[in-house]
């Protein structure tokens, strides 16, 4: 103790053994605000362009084979709108739990009900995922052509673009925070 309090240290700062140095927490609630603040950020950004870039140019609504020509013209568009998209589910998750973290003394049962909502909502968008990937393969997949004939592939594709819609809008309804 005396070599580490000449060395500059004061006996409050030398640790024992599992002693662990607890944070400052006057800065802590700011920071976990600009950090909740940057997740909503960039979960702004990367499902803006999953959503309203991709996919709105994707899904014509009632139209199989605007659909079907759509998608496949784009299918590496396609494909990096769902990994934007499974990027943006991932980062949501997150984003709840910096706000249920930073709200939790308010209220922690509606923190938690807030966090099971971001979790619901998140696997519906996962799951949206999914259908949107496989309208990508039934158009670029010459079997689902060879198999169902070229109306019945773009009927498919729309079928599943519908999913993917109908299941965006439930897992944004489901959403807290999204």
């Amino acid at each position: 103790m005396k070599a580490l309090a000449q060395d500059g240290f004061a006996p409050a700062e030398v640790l024992r053994v599992g002693e662990a140095k607890r944070p400052q927490t006057g800065d802590a609630p700011k920071r976990l605000a600009r950090v909740a603040g940057l997740l909503y950020l960039i979960n702004a950004l990367v499902a803006g362009f999953a959503y309203g870039f991709v996919a709105t140019r994707m899904y014509a609504a009632g139209d199989a084979a605007a659909t079907a020509g759509n998608v496949l013209a784009n299918p590496g568009l396609v494909r990096l709108g769902v990994v934007a998209d499974l990027f943006q589910a991932t980062e949501w998750i997150f984003l709840g739990m910096a706000l249920y973290l930073l709200l939790q003394h308010v209220n922690p049962n509606a923190g938690r009900a807030m966090m099971v909502l971001v979790a619901t909502g998140a696997a519906i968008v996962c799951l949206n995922d999914v259908f949107e990937f496989v309208a990508a393969r039934v158009v670029t997949d010459g079997s689902c052509l060879a198999a169902f004939g070229a109306a019945g592939s773009n009927a498919i594709v729309l079928l599943l673009l519908d999913l993917q819609h109908y299941g965006f809008l439930i897992a944004r309804s489901s959403s807290a925070c999204g």
